[in-house]
């Protein structure tokens, strides 16, 4: 699902990006050249920025009842991006292999890659006791074993307080 690396200046102008106005960006901790950036897709730089290259489909539900900032703000819309919805909120690539990169959405996705970008497997309906579109908020992997992550989930938007810490030793098959 990779295409073309371009300058942020020749994407296209219709294109429609989601971006949390607190959109993630995560350095690499195995190429201090490569970041990623997130919108509902994961972006990918390997020369600290100048260039990208989107490297994943939409990882986010992409539920049109959840994307209605258009639609918000009273007389003009909301253009803080405090109303969008349906974006990437965590990202973390692997301490022990560049290939690992996980991605965490705010309307309850997780998604990990094991080859780079090229497939992506959604893992959060393998978290047990875990309300449906839980924000997913932090993902940090391990520093001994390229396998094992830990991930927080929120749910305060829909009125839970409760706290969800899970851990994974398998790619996300079991938590």
């Amino acid at each position: 699902m990779a295409s073309p690396t371009v300058g942020l200046a020749t994407l296209p102008r219709d294109m429609k990006y989601r971006f949390n106005w607190n959109a993630p960006i995560h350095m690499s901790p195995n190429n201090l050249d490569r970041m990623y950036f997130g919108s509902q897709y994961l972006f990918m730089s390997d020369d600290m920025g100048d260039s990208w290259r989107r490297i994943s489909p939409d990882l986010t539900t992409d539920d049109p009842e959840k994307q209605k900032q258009h639609l918000s703000g009273g007389l003009s819309i909301d253009n803080s991006t405090a109303e969008n919805h349906c974006t990437i909120y965590a990202i973390a690539e692997s301490k022990k292999d560049v290939n690992i990169i996980w991605v965490g959405t705010d309307d309850g996705n997780l998604q990990v890659t094991d080859d780079g970008g090229n497939r992506w497997i959604k893992v959060n309906i393998n978290v047990p006791d875990l309300p449906q579109n839980t924000w997913v908020t932090y993902i940090e992997t391990s520093h001994f074993d390229a396998t094992t992550a830990y991930v927080t989930f929120d749910g305060h938007r829909t009125g839970d307080g409760t706290a969800y810490i899970y851990k994974t030793t398998d790619l996300g098959n079991t938590w």
